[in-house]
């Protein structure tokens, strides 16, 4: 967490207070995700308030810690957010998605937004610092876009049922591997699908079974699926 500056000003106290906040809905995210969509909405938007904060207060962008340096990057509420969301995705996820440009459209909306706004307030040369605060973003923005597409999904549901065609566990080394079903086509996948399932999820099937998948719509658009429990 970065030092509070010398002087107290209402900006660093609402950004020391945001700093703060964003801790603890982080962790509460990754530990205990209830309220689930309550805790994402949060930990999505504390960027945000941080992003506007630093575009609409010059007299903040002035201030400086009892080090010298300068408190006012607008990527460091981006770390700890950056890890809970990714985290939560990946971990919660079980899902395929199946329009990957548009997910590919928001993530660089939402990666460009961040890092054009930091070029231009603070103006950070192009070193290794900036690679890596740009890394930073882009995690955090394909991360917030798959998010965001799934979580405020409320569009209609349809069920398909495809046939399994194909199994096979991909990158075997000492047992270890991910399994995958290859699935025959139907109406929003006309070549097919193939999708990572558990192992329990991949002994529990063969080929020539017919599985249920549950086609959502996706709030940004981008179509994602979802398979039934069994398989998961």
């Amino acid at each position: 967490m970065n030092s509070i500056p010398q002087k107290s000003t209402v900006s660093t106290k609402i950004l020391f207070a945001l700093e703060i906040f964003n801790i603890i809905a982080s962790i509460w995210l990754i530990v205990y995700p209830k309220p689930y969509i309550i805790l994402f909405s949060v930990v999505l938007c504390i960027p945000f308030c941080r992003l506007l904060l630093h575009t609409f207060n010059k007299k903040y962008l002035s201030a400086t810690t009892n080090k010298g340096s300068k408190y006012n990057d607008i990527t460091d509420f981006l770390d700890l957010a950056t890890v809970a969301i990714t985290y939560r995705v990946l971990v919660d996820a079980k899902i395929a998605v199946g329009n990957h440009g548009t997910i590919g459209y928001y993530t660089f909306l939402l990666f460009f937004t961040f890092l054009l706004f930091h070029l231009l307030i603070i103006k950070t040369p192009i070193n290794r610092t900036l690679l890596m605060i740009a890394l930073n973003i882009a995690i955090y923005s394909y991360s917030a876009a798959c998010a965001i597409n799934k979580i405020y999904d409320n569009k209609t549901t349809t069920i398909y049922k495809p046939l399994i065609t194909k199994k096979w566990i991909s990158g075997r080394t000492n047992k270890k591997g991910t399994p995958y079903l290859q699935l025959s086509a139907w109406k929003q996948e006309p070549y097919g699908y193939e999708i990572a399932v558990s192992d329990i999820g991949y002994q529990t099937v063969k080929v020539g079974d017919t599985i249920l998948v549950y086609g959502h719509q996706g709030f940004l658009g981008a179509s994602w699926y979802e398979l039934e429990d069994k398989i998961k």
